[in-house]
């Protein structure tokens, strides 16, 4: 009978500590995702309108680019000095498109 109870509350613990662990690990990488400066200022372009749906469509599509090729340089362990001049040059495209969307008075009438 004690060997069940120690059982029981050790298998209770171990799902307490893993779930706990998933949790926070679901936080981290929202926090990852959304606390990137690139981010940020869509959400907040999104929030107050100045960024269409089409727009932000366009916007995270390029970002998906960018993942897809940052994911290709890196399958052979390490990213070389083009590879790296070629992300940045495409992530300071990337942030000029955000700028210039937010600020082209193509606006969203309603507040989300």
């Amino acid at each position: 009978m004690k060997s069940l109870k120690l059982n029981l509350m050790i298998l209770g613990a171990a799902m307490l500590i893993f779930s706990l662990a998933d949790e926070s690990f679901a936080q981290a990488r929202y926090r990852h995702r959304y606390n990137t400066p690139t981010n940020r200022s869509i959400e907040r372009g999104i929030r107050s309108g100045q960024l269409t749906r089409g727009e932000v469509r366009e916007i995270r599509g390029e970002q998906r680019e960018i993942r897809q090729e940052r994911r290709a340089y890196l399958s052979d362990g390490r990213l070389s000095g083009a590879e790296r001049r070629d992300l940045r040059q495409d992530q300071r495209k990337l942030n000029r498109l955000i700028q210039r969307s937010k600020y082209d008075r193509d606006r969203r009438y309603y507040r989300r």
